[in-house]
């Protein structure tokens, strides 16, 4: 199971979110900290959101470290994070 937690800065609104499809979150794998993310295929509910990755961390509790350029021993983590703390970057117009 994935946890995405999501906050929206501009209102201060923060929520955490369980998936327990990995196909769905698959779109986070090898990404770095600071990366967009077009959040379609999460599902219907998420279309026309963007997600900035801000930071995360694996099965054994180790974060994800911005500025690490080399897949030697972080490699490995990113593939299989668990979590991920995510900003929106926008949110999809409403109508």
């Amino acid at each position: 199971m994935r946890r995405l937690n999501v906050s929206y800065p501009a209102t201060g609104c923060q929520k955490l979110f369980e998936f327990d499809d990995e196909k769905k979150t698959r779109i986070f794998n090898e990404k770095r900290m600071g990366q967009e993310v077009e959040a379609d295929s999460l599902g219907d509910e998420w279309k026309g959101y963007v997600l900035r990755i801000a930071g995360g961390n694996d099965k054994q509790g180790f974060p994800m470290k911005q500025g690490v350029l080399t897949n030697s021993s972080y490699g490995a983590l990113y593939g299989s994070l668990l979590a991920f703390h995510i900003v929106a970057e926008q949110y999809p117009a409403s109508g």
